[in-house]
């Protein structure tokens, strides 16, 4: 526990260095994940004007998805870079 309390500045910056690069995995990962199927249903057209075709299930499920790790992965930088600042200010009020 000594050595804890001894390391907790660099420990804290470890772990937010972890998490930094868990949230750049995931936002990159979506980033350039590709949708591979069909976006849009079938629509019937009477007439000149038709609405705007429909999302697939199968395609608002992946939307959805990729929405969440997106939006997990960028959680995980913020704290990871909060962590990362917080670890600078108390060795900037150790040396003090």
């Amino acid at each position: 526990m000594n050595w804890v309390a001894l390391n907790a500045v660099p420990l804290v910056n470890i772990l937010g260095i972890i998490l930094d690069i868990a949230g750049a995995f995931l936002v990159a990962t979506e980033v350039i994940s590709k949708f591979r199927g069909m976006q849009y249903g079938s629509v019937m057209t009477f007439g000149s004007v038709s609405p705007a075709p429909p999302l697939t299930d199968e395609y608002k499920k992946w939307a959805r998805r990729r929405e969440r790790k997106m939006t997990l992965g960028l959680v995980l930088l913020t704290v990871g870079f909060s962590l990362q600042a917080f670890a600078n200010i108390l060795q900037i009020k150790a040396v003090s």
